[in-house]
């Protein structure tokens, strides 16, 4: 499983990490995928086609999208939907939980998971995965309110 490393990986190691899960390495996987594990923030997926196309790389949202979708669907990254509007990724794959603020509608990683294999009611499931997605306000947003 993947780590929080929220640092820039080599170009080797981003093709590794692409081949281990039969993706061929192309350079908007590549950067998409360095992109995602160097940032802590959880981007929308028209923010990553914003990103790649500002980086130089010319190429339609489509692209970024599907690109996106195979990295999911290959376990590279989480997709999160914490509103009705955006689907946010996530390169952090080891347990954890998320805050959004309803204010800013910042999205923060949480050390915090749900150990299903100690949740007597799911018996006889086979979960593949939780998601915890606390909302409210962050301190900035907070101010005075409390």
């Amino acid at each position: 499983m993947n780590q929080v490393l929220h640092q820039p990986l080599n170009e080797t190691e981003l093709q590794t990490m692409l081949l281990e899960k039969d993706i061929q390495p192309t350079p908007l996987r590549l950067k998409l995928l360095a992109y995602l594990l160097s940032i802590e923030t959880h981007p929308t997926r028209e923010k990553m086609y914003e990103h790649i196309n500002a980086a130089g790389q010319s190429c339609s949202r489509a692209t970024v999208y599907n690109t996106l979708n195979l990295l999911a669907e290959k376990g590279l990254v989480l997709p999160l939907r914490v509103d009705d509007e955006h689907l946010h990724y996530d390169a952090t794959l080891m347990p954890h939980a998320h805050f959004r603020c309803k204010g800013c509608q910042g999205l923060w990683n949480l050390p915090v998971s749900l150990d299903t294999d100690h949740v007597p009611q799911l018996e006889g499931f086979l979960p593949e995965r939780s998601e915890i997605i606390i909302y409210g306000l962050c301190p900035q947003c907070g101010k005075g309110k409390g």
